[in-house]
Order: C-alpha cells, then structure tokens, then sequence
C-alpha cells in the first residue's frame, strides 16, 4: 500500500513571520509557474546566491514534500521548487 505524502509545512506560527520576512528581503525579479510547481528568479548580488541556499535548505526540512533546487549564475539567482501530482497546488500557493 502507497502513503500518500504529507502536505504540510512543520514551521511555528511563531517562525512563520521570520521566514517569510527572509525570503522578502532577497531581490525577487519574477515568479514563473513550471512543470510540477514555480520557478523565483532573483536578481544576482552579493550574499544572494548563499541567502536563497540557506532559505532552501531550511525549507527542505519543514516542507518534506517539495524539492528545492539552486541555480546560481552571473545575472540572477534561480530557485525550481516542485513536487509530486499531490503537491504542486500548495507549492504553488506557498510560494504565490
């Protein structure tokens, strides 16, 4: 029998308000819905790259259900979250 993945974030009303409030602080140029969830672009600068990887990693562990990866290069910052069939709506919400 398959389980169905867990769509849920483990973050505290406490720590949401300090989470969101970082990743409003990172330089958001566009937000792009792809295949299986969202695309954020961020404009390249000092510490961003290094900023949007912590951020991913943190999210790795309170959102299971979804896959965060990197894209670091000279202009901009690109972060591919996704997810299965069953979580691509709430990726999408998530990061709306």
């Amino acid at each position: 029998m398959n389980e169905l993945p867990v769509i849920a974030c483990s973050l505290t009303a406490e720590e949401l308000p300090e989470r969101r409030r970082r990743w409003r602080a990172l330089p958001l140029t566009a937000r792009t819905e792809i295949v299986g969830g969202v695309r954020l672009t961020f404009r390249a600068g000092p510490g961003v790259e290094e900023r949007v990887r912590a951020l991913a990693a943190l999210e790795r562990d309170c959102c299971g259900f979804a896959r965060f990866e990197v894209y670091g290069g000279a202009a901009e910052v690109a972060l591919d979250v996704t997810s299965s069939e069953d979580g691509i709506r709430a990726v999408r919400e998530i990061f709306a």
